[in-house]
């Protein structure tokens, strides 16, 4: 009977689990007065299509801007969080590394069940990793452009905070160290090194 119960409680909890990591946000506004309704996912899907068609004709401008009007009326439609991936695909094909950083962090906080979320945490650490090591590409011409810590470090604690069981989390958090030890910063530099989870796989 105990095993039983345990059984039942374990299962319970599972569910519980994979209903907030995946649900719906308590915190979150409502889409509009349509939630829910057919014509809300039949207007963001006639948007994403139009904003697909435009990617394909190669008006990249159009294509970005009909994303981003997607996830200002349709925030939490599956077509938002298709258009936020896109849009951050193109952000980094034009180099626009801070943006694509946003669109993927927008994607990963609203979107935690999207296909693409695993890929916008990985693409998410590269940039973030790139802006600590001091400079990065940060437009189409390939002009570097120098970070400053404190957004460095904003960047990097997105990072820690989205995956913060996952291996790239002590990672970023290093990094942060990193990033105020290079700046001169030792009072910063220590307090951060100090919040490293010990793990073997800051190597």
């Amino acid at each position: 009977m105990r095993k039983t119960l345990s059984l039942h409680l374990a299962l319970g909890s599972i569910t519980i689990g994979l209903f907030t990591s995946c649900g719906s946000h308590s915190g979150d506004l409502p889409i509009s007065s349509e939630t829910g309704s057919s014509q809300v996912s039949t207007g963001a899907n006639t948007l994403l299509t139009k904003a697909r068609n435009y990617e394909s004709a190669g008006k990249t401008g159009r294509a970005i801007s009909t994303y981003q009007g997607i996830n200002k009326k349709y925030p939490y439609t599956d077509a938002a969080a298709e258009a936020l991936f896109s849009q951050g695909r193109l952000f980094d094909k034009q180099g626009d590394l801070f943006k694509a950083f946003e669109s993927y962090q927008t994607l990963i906080s609203r979107h935690p069940c999207s296909p693409h979320y695993a890929a916008a945490i990985k693409r998410q650490e590269a940039v973030a990793h790139s802006a600590a090591d001091g400079i990065i590409k940060n437009n189409f011409l390939g002009i570097k452009t120098r970070i400053g810590p404190d957004k460095t470090e904003k960047m990097l604690t997105n990072v820690r905070d989205n995956a913060p069981r996952a291996a790239s989390a002590p990672r970023a958090q290093y990094a942060i160290g990193r990033v105020w030890q290079q700046d001169g910063n030792a009072d910063k530099a220590i307090a951060a090194f100090q919040k490293v989870t010990p793990t073997s796989h800051l190597q």
